[in-house]
């Protein structure tokens, strides 16, 4: 199954990723990204997706 990491201290907050999966992740008001860290392997391209949007690749995605 597909897993995320987030790395906080090279976000920039910038809500791409959310903008591409906005039923996985979310960006809180304290600029915080919520996700579950284990995806369903049916989101993949679409976690693919988002993290490819991330300006600052703080958003990571492990294809096991």
């Amino acid at each position: 199954m597909p897993s995320l990491s987030w790395d906080a201290s090279r976000c920039q907050a910038s809500g791409e990723c959310s903008v591409v999966a906005p039923h996985l992740l979310e960006l809180d008001d304290d600029l915080v990204l919520r996700f579950e860290p284990v995806q369903p392997a049916s989101e993949l391209q679409t976690l693919r997706q988002a993290c490819l949007r991330c300006p600052t690749g703080a958003l990571q995605l492990t294809e096991d």
